[in-house]
């Protein structure tokens, strides 16, 4: 499932403003640049694709062997020598082109091609802007070089006062506390206001056609302790927190009323300040995902869809930004920053052949800075903020193997995307995917008040 974002204001930075206008240019003119620059060479999300022959340039349009750039572009690809006909089939796509004809069909639908596909010394050239735009992506000439890549965009959203002199979002100028998506879609702006031992949460909700439904619901009042730390996590439309009673469990409606009130665990503590307690977001192989919380000495696994039967880690485990939890394999991934470490379901760190601790460090691009981490269909999604110019997203893939006295485990890291945004160094953010799409949710202070922006990257079907 994707969800597709419209209906909203739209506004640029000055960074994204160049690779958007770049983006948005036609290839017209290549003949000039590549005659300048040298051999074109086109890269698609970064990756060099290899071709039996090289692009040409003909009446502005760039033509090129079409197996390369459509495997390339992950088609399944056929060429049909009866009626000269490609085909390329993708999850979403359905492509046909015929030699010598300028009209192309996509998903069923005719469209016109500025230029025909060609047959030239048994190679079959064709269109190559037209062929990647048809997959969504965009496409850029710099140089000689051709980029094309997933899309990404922003949306934006001013917490001033509106026609009905109510805020967006907050109270104005106070930032959201958490942010997060559910499953439909629906955004969920969460803050709280402090009054004497209580907390007032309160809650706005974006559709997710991105109209406001909910502005500033008081969802409950959680109770606290003076001065003591308290502990909150959102995922999406479920919220948690730790209160004078215990750890309490929220799950609500799309319009911001409460489906579920419940506590996980129950203790009232008298100080809480010699209480060890922590939570951390958990993600599993088939896509559920839940809570580990720590206490006591000891770790508890709730999966959401299971909230009755947690695991239970007769163990204190180190603290992790996200868990990994494969029942079939036996294992918890701990990721923090950088750093993966293998646990089994005892809480014990997993040995290698040599008797070390299995611990696999992720490669950190130059000049990056890991801003969010997230997790998909086995694969977890780094997201490094490179000198505040873009975003790249690399993905790291874990897989072990349990032998007889040791455990083998390994680490595949590849270049993803390239996000044509940053986030502001003045604001709070979250992260999450959401059917094929990375959400990045940055709740910043603009002026006197607040904005909130929704950076988006198009992933490819997991």
């Amino acid at each position: 499932m994707s969800i597709i974002l419209h209906k909203l204001k739209f506004t640029i930075s000055g960074l994204l403003v160049a690779g958007l206008l770049l983006s948005s240019t036609s290839l017209q003119g290549e003949s000039n640049a590549a005659a300048q620059a040298g051999p074109i060479q086109v890269l698609v999300n970064e990756k060099p694709v290899t071709m039996p022959v090289a692009p040409k340039v003909r009446d502005g349009v760039t033509l090129v062997p079409f197996r390369a750039l459509f495997e390339a572009l992950g088609f399944n690809v056929s060429f049909h020598p009866e009626n000269q006909t490609i085909t390329g089939v993708s999850s979403t796509v359905n492509l046909t082109l015929q030699i010598g004809s300028k009209t192309a069909q996509v998903n069923g639908q005719q469209q016109p091609l500025l230029a025909a596909p060609a047959l030239e010394n048994e190679n079959t050239l064709v269109p190559l802007r037209f062929v990647a735009e048809s997959t969504g992506r965009n496409v850029m000439m710099v140089g000689s070089t051709i980029y094309i890549r997933n899309r990404s965009y922003l949306y934006n959203f001013s917490n001033f006062k509106d026609r009905n002199d109510l805020p967006n979002f907050t109270n104005g100028n106070q930032l959201a506390d958490y942010v997060g998506e559910d499953v439909l879609g629906n955004v969920y702006f969460y803050w709280k206001v402090r009054s004497g031992n209580q907390d007032k949460l309160f809650v706005s909700i974006l559709n997710n056609e991105r109209q406001w439904t909910i502005r500033q619901r008081l969802v409950t009042t959680i109770e606290h302790w003076d001065n003591a730390y308290m502990f909150d996590w959102v995922q999406g439309n479920v919220y948690l927190t730790r209160d004078t009673a215990g750890l309490r469990y929220f799950e609500l409606n799309p319009d911001g009323t409460i489906r579920q009130d419940r506590y996980l665990d129950q203790q009232a503590v008298a100080d809480p300040s010699k209480v060890y307690e922590t939570t951390a977001p958990v993600y599993l192989p088939d896509g559920n995902r839940g809570i580990l919380y720590q206490k006591d000495g000891k770790a508890l696994v709730y999966k959401f869809n299971d909230l009755d039967h947690p695991i239970v880690i007769p163990k204190r485990l180190t603290n992790a930004q996200l868990w990994v939890l494969d029942e079939a394999q036996g294992t918890l991934l701990n990721i923090f920053n950088r750093e993966i470490n293998v646990y089994d379901l005892k809480g014990n760190p997993v040995y290698n052949k040599d008797g070390k601790k299995i611990k696999l460090m992720v490669n950190v691009p130059k000049d990056g800075k890991v801003s969010h981490i997230v997790y998909r269909g086995g694969k977890i999604y780094y997201a490094f903020q490179i000198n505040f110019h873009h975003i790249d997203i690399v993905s790291a893939q874990i897989t072990t193997e349990r032998q007889a006295t040791y455990t083998t485990a390994s680490l595949k890291q590849e270049y993803e995307y390239y996000m044509a945004l940053t986030v502001a160094n003045n604001s709070k953010s979250w992260a999450d995917i959401v059917g094929d799409q990375l959400h990045i949710y940055c709740n910043m202070y603009y002026g006197g008040d607040t904005a909130m922006e929704i950076d988006v990257m198009e992933m490819d079907p997991a």
